[in-house]
């Protein structure tokens, strides 16, 4: 079986994300879709790709997952919201790394993200898992800063079936890296840990946390992809949670609406947007393992509250078949937050993120108030600037949220 595509449709790959165009549609294809894409190789019957897609859109085990190694690490990051820098006492062990791996394997958790603190402070065990995953049919990634590799290391990982990393780079001059990551070299160490990254035959992927102290350089950061050779950039923001906590790091609203609308320009000087309607975060498809084996929804809900249970207790399967709190995150949509269900933005922004609705409010049924601002400000952009299709699918948003 092959899949058809009809000549009036266009798949296009950007640095921000992969999308596929019809006419006038304009559909973004996020990690699922790729997924399920490369799945679909011409090599494969209906009935296999069913059998394989099926588990995806269910809540009976997560969509993919994050295990932070350790908390250790050679850098010291300003905002960090895992307050790394010391590992903690009683880190998961390798055998109880590889319970936890075996788990991940049965239920066909896909992909699995390999992160800390610094994974590479633990190389052997970094190598030890991608071996297990990647041997199972799984794809590791791994998150880094990239001081630590080296060519041995690189080409050891790539033939051990690592083929995707991800690493940080805050600003695009060593003064503004250097100060964000705490470290001096930190500039120069990223772009040598790249270099050896792709020699080896990796894909890359670049990640800026947005704040107060680059903001100035937006325009050069949309653009950084260019200046290292990388594969993929994404752009995020400082989440409220340990050392994010602090609020002068903090992007305005009006700051995260400039963010919005420069990464969305036409060459026109139109904005485009999809509109696609969002009734919740996706809060409990990825959530993370720290490194004592606490299990909490998402990298963002670390919270006591919110703890979903302990590797060393209970199992992944138990928690997503019987977690109460896990049910109640599931259905914690839109229509259930205050303000929002009133709100006629409430699909654009789907209330934002429950984090980061917990950091601020101690609750998960309030509105992000970071995102809700900078939300009404970028609609009131779209409604202005935004191409006839933007104007045409808020228009048919705008109908549905009337409904």
């Amino acid at each position: 079986m092959y899949v058809k595509v009809s000549e009036q449709v266009f798949i296009r790959k950007t640095s921000r994300g992969n999308y596929i165009l019809q006419g006038d549609h304009v559909i973004e294809v996020n990690d699922i879709s790729e997924e399920i894409l490369s799945f679909c190789n011409g090599t494969r019957t209906a009935e296999q790709i069913l059998h394989y897609i099926d588990p995806l859109y269910q809540h009976d085990r997560p969509y993919s997952i994050n295990i932070e190694i350790t908390y250790a690490c050679n850098q010291h990051c300003v905002f960090c919201a895992a307050d790394a820098g010391s590992p903690l006492k009683n880190e998961l062990t390798q055998q109880e790394m590889d319970s936890l791996l075996d788990e991940i394997i049965d239920l066909r958790i896909n992909p699995v993200t390999i992160t800390g603190g610094e994974p590479l402070l633990k190389y052997d065990l970094v190598l030890h898992m991608v071996e297990k995953v990647a041997s199972a049919g799984l794809k590791p990634i791994m998150l880094t800063n990239a001081v630590l590799v080296t060519k041995e290391k690189a080409e050891a990982l790539y033939a051990a079936g690592l083929h995707t990393i991800q690493t940080s780079v805050d600003g695009i001059t060593p003064e503004i890296h250097n100060r964000i990551r705490g470290t001096p070299t930190a500039f120069q160490d990223v772009k040598r840990g790249v270099s050896i990254f792709k020699k080896a035959g990796f894909e890359v992927h670049l990640s800026t946390v947005l704040n107060r102290k680059n903001f100035f350089q937006l325009e050069e950061i949309l653009g950084i992809k260019n200046l290292f050779g990388a594969d993929k950039t994404y752009i995020s923001f400082v989440h409220p949670l340990r050392r994010g906590k602090d609020q002068k790091f903090h992007l305005t609203p009006r700051q995260m609406k400039e963010c919005f609308v420069l990464s969305n320009l036409t060459d026109n000087g139109e904005i485009l947007n999809e509109f696609i309607p969002r009734e919740r975060c996706s809060i409990g498809t990825s959530p993370v393992i720290t490194p004592v084996g606490d299990i909490y929804p998402c990298m963002l809900t670390k919270f006591d509250a919110l703890k979903l249970g302990n590797i060393r207790e209970t199992t992944l399967k138990a928690i997503w078949q019987h977690s109460p709190l896990l049910r109640e995150l599931f259905s914690c949509s839109v229509y259930k937050l205050e303000p929002c269900k009133t709100c006629e933005y409430k699909l654009f922004c789907g209330g934002g993120c429950r984090g980061s609705a917990f950091a601020y409010h101690g609750t998960i049924y309030k509105n992000d108030p970071v995102t809700c601002a900078s939300s009404r400000l970028i609609v009131k952009e779209l409604k202005k600037k935004g191409t006839r299709e933007t104007k045409e699918r808020y228009r048919l948003l705008c109908e549905e949220v009337a409904t």
